[in-house]
C-alpha cells in the first residue's frame, strides 16, 4: 500500500502540477479545490 496526500489549494493548474508529482513519486493522491471539499474526501474515505 502507497502512502496517500491529499492536496488542497484554489489553483487548479497548482492541484495538478503538485498531484503529478507526487504521483511520479509513488504516492496515491486526492485533491480539492477548498477546505470543505478536501474534509468531504476526507471523511468519505473513513479516515
Amino acid at each position: 500500500m502507497s502512502a496517500s496526500i491529499l492536496i488542497i489549494d484554489d489553483q487548479e493548474s497548482l492541484r495538478h502540477f503538485l498531484a503529478r508529482a507526487m504521483e511520479q513519486q509513488g504516492y496515491a493522491v486526492r485533491s480539492a479545490g477548498t477546505l470543505a471539499e478536501g474534509w468531504e474526501r476526507v471523511t468519505a474515505d473513513g479516515a
